[in-house]
């Protein structure tokens, strides 16, 4: 009677550590696609910042042609005194 006890009582103990190796199995496959899903975003982001910066560089460049143009529209109009 107490062999059949500890037989059930390790069965159950197999049955515990076959299904726990399962969810850490399952948890880990989730941890990697959570880890792929966040790079790729990442990635997303970062190509993103860099079509922002590149415009924001081109805005500025022309802003500078802009206000120097304006300068020279100036310096032109003014009437020479020497």
């Amino acid at each position: 009677m107490f062999l059949l006890v500890k037989c059930k009582m390790l069965l159950n103990s197999c049955i515990f550590l076959k299904a726990s190796q399962e969810e850490i199995l399952e948890l880990r496959q989730d941890a990697s696609d959570l880890q792929e899903y966040s790079n790729a975003k990442i990635q997303r982001v970062t190509r993103y910042l860099g079509v922002l910066a590149e415009k924001a560089h081109k805005l500025g460049m022309i802003q500078l042609f802009v206000l120097f143009s304006d300068v020279s529209i100036s310096l032109s109009l003014m009437p020479r005194s020497w």
